[in-house]
């Protein structure tokens, strides 16, 4: 009878160890050598839960870990899927150029520096550092900051060189920037800034 009972219980451990064979953690992988080890410390430990109530919960943690992985492939897909029909569809076009800071430079004129044509130009392969260094051709802009908002617009700031003088020719007067540009255009000085006379023709921007 204790023979009979020993036997069942190695058995049970021996279905144990195959079912947990999955585990690298606690379990080898080589049944030949592994298995008298592992039962016979079951077996002394006499802690081990009947192994009928164990399969269960396996198979559970087992079902739920598939489920798991089935609604991550699902999500990923759906993701996917989206994403090809924005690309398809005219909202991945830029529908909105907004340009602000300019006050010498027309925005006409940096939208044409920019490149990008409201309704073709795709949102996501804009290259912001390009675009800002198409813009910085114009030698009237210092600096240009790009940001793209979501789904398809876009938005430029511009800084020019600040007016630091004024050059005086004749009765007329010029704008002097602080990168040494002077600006083509007559104007009547507007602030108390230094005004040196020109002798000689002036450097066209």
């Amino acid at each position: 009878m204790m023979a009979s009972q020993e036997n069942k219980r190695h058995e049970e451990c021996r279905l144990f160890f195959l079912i947990k064979n999955d585990d690298p953690k606690v379990w080898t992988s080589s049944f030949e050598w592994g298995e008298e080890y592992i039962c016979g410390l079951i077996m002394k430990n006499e802690k081990i839960v009947n192994i009928e109530e164990r399969i269960p919960k396996i198979k559970e943690q087992r079902k739920q870990k598939a489920n798991r992985r089935l609604i991550s492939f699902i999500l990923l897909f759906f993701i996917m899927v989206l994403i090809i029909i924005y690309l398809q569809t005219p909202i991945s076009k830029i529908s909105s150029l907004t340009i602000t800071g300019n006050e010498h430079v027309p925005t006409k004129q940096l939208v044409k520096l920019s490149q990008i044509k409201e309704g073709e130009t795709e949102f996501w392969n804009l290259n912001k550092d390009l675009t800002a260094d198409h813009i910085k051709q114009n030698k009237l802009i210092k600096s240009v900051s790009i940001k793209k908002h979501f789904p398809n617009k876009v938005s430029i700031a511009v800084k020019e060189y600040a007016n630091i003088a004024y050059l005086q020719k004749g009765n007329l007067y010029y704008e002097l920037l602080e990168n040494g540009t002077v600006l083509p255009e007559e104007v009547t000085p507007s602030h108390a800034g230094p005004i040196f006379l020109l002798i000689g023709t002036i450097k066209r921007s």
